[in-house]
């Protein structure tokens, strides 16, 4: 399954269209700093994005048991998503997650938004087991972005019923120099959550 476009939620917006509407500043600099060096940015990000979704679809496949269909990437996103797996795993050892639900879609009818979790798990640590949030990330970051993201699907289990113990942000990289994972682990979301909150009436304010 190839990139797709940010989803609708009945009539209500998803999670990063909501947070599509903060700038970026950096993003400017960068792309200048891709065309210096002869990259066009546009073809990098496309790049990137595919092959993020690739690695998505193999940890999705991890937990179901059913194949990843690579025939529709190339042979150099398929080896950069291997390498965003391989990171999985060794994740995935340490926590040994169970999955409760996976690549789900949750709609929050209060707030007026939908979002669709990477995963939320039960995860071992030490004797215990937790309930948390997981979200995969194959690029740069983290950024606040990110973390308004994970108290967005918060709030979304929570409305529907979801014990949230902790929300963990892991970083997997596609690129083959890093070899080992990274994470963040946000007990308290709090401020990332109002972050979120005016974003989304940000957000319906440019659409009135």
């Amino acid at each position: 399954m190839k990139t797709q476009a940010h989803q609708r939620y009945e009539n209500y917006p998803g999670v990063t269209t909501v947070l599509g509407v903060l700038n970026k500043p950096g993003l400017p600099k960068w792309a200048n700093n891709l065309g210096l060096r002869g990259i066009d940015s546009s073809r990098f990000v496309s790049e990137a994005a595919e092959t993020g979704t690739l690695a998505h679809e193999m940890i999705v496949s991890y937990f179901s048991g059913k194949p990843c269909d690579t025939k529709d990437y190339s042979a150099n996103q398929i080896t950069r998503a291997e390498q965003a797996l391989s990171m999985f795993h060794k994740w995935a050892e340490v926590y040994k997650p169970r999955a409760i639900l996976l690549e789900k879609s949750l709609i929050s009818h209060r707030y007026g938004y939908g979002g669709t979790l990477d995963l939320y798990a039960e995860l071992t640590i030490g004797d215990r087991q937790f309930r948390e949030i997981c979200d995969f990330k194959t690029g740069s970051g983290p950024w606040p972005t990110h973390f308004a993201q994970l108290a967005a699907y918060r709030v979304l289990l929570e409305e529907n019923g979801y014990e949230v113990e902790n929300a963990r942000l892991i970083k997997v990289p596609v690129d083959p120099s890093i070899q080992t994972f990274s994470e963040s682990q946000l007990l308290h979301l709090d401020s990332y959550w109002k972050l979120f909150r005016h974003c989304l009436a940000i957000y319906k304010m440019k659409i009135l």
